[in-house]
């Protein structure tokens, strides 16, 4: 239908512009509604399997306290037990500390952080970063193929179920640097100053093992 611009008096004057002559046919309008909704779908499967980013921090030194919980002194002394593992063994052992991982499993947050350092030696794949979560109360070794054989799952699970005490009595340093010696005599290093504690555990003894031991031996000499 075709609209007159002028009024119905034919008078010359413009009138107010008759309403649009574009209709919105149905196959269109489903069209539009379908677009609609499958814009907001794409938006709630984004938001339902989005995970979270979060930037793994650099490891560039042997110890790498992002978390500020150890001091200049526990730095020092556990930097000096990485790097005497080294020299020793060849094996590269890295400390990264972290305050959370922001609800990354810690184990894969571990991967991503040894993927990112490329610690060790390519032909040997010998680097061992470990990672702690302090807020998260998390930690984790990722031991590299070339070394699995010297620390295998058992291993070093029990070592880092043997930092726990010193980690609730809030001994950071004490704690970390047990781990990372434990770890060094599990790759070949042998360290000098050891306690009677951390050699039976560097020997596969824990503290329960131990007193049990004593109990067994006290009623078998009763």
């Amino acid at each position: 239908r075709a609209y007159n611009w002028q009024n119905r008096r034919g008078d010359g004057k413009s009138s107010a512009p008759p309403p649009d002559s574009r209709r919105t046919t149905p196959l269109a309008a489903v069209g539009a509604a379908m677009r609609r909704l499958v814009a907001t779908f794409a938006l709630v499967v984004t938001a339902l399997f989005s995970l979270p980013v979060v930037a793994v921090p650099a490891i560039d030194h042997p110890v790498n306290d992002y978390a500020h919980v150890l001091s200049d002194d526990d730095a020092a002394r556990i930097s000096a037990r990485i790097e005497a593992t080294r020299a020793a063994t060849g094996v590269h052992v890295a400390l990264l500390i972290v305050d959370t991982t922001a609800g990354i499993a810690i184990d894969d947050y571990a991967i991503d952080a040894a993927r990112q350092w490329g610690g060790g030696t390519s032909s040997r794949n010998d680097g061992v970063p470990v990672v702690f979560a302090v807020r998260d109360r998390h930690s984790d070794v990722e031991a590299g193929r070339g070394v699995e054989e010297r620390l295998p799952d058992a291993l070093t699970k029990r070592i880092l179920d043997d930092a726990r005490p010193a980690l609730r009595a809030g001994r950071s340093g004490d704690a970390m640097l047990g781990v990372v010696t434990a770890i060094g005599e599990g790759v070949g290093a042998t360290f000098r100053n050891r306690t009677p504690a951390a050699r039976h555990k560097a020997a596969g003894w824990t503290d329960g093992e131990i007193i049990a031991a004593i109990i067994v031996v006290g009623v078998l000499v009763l």
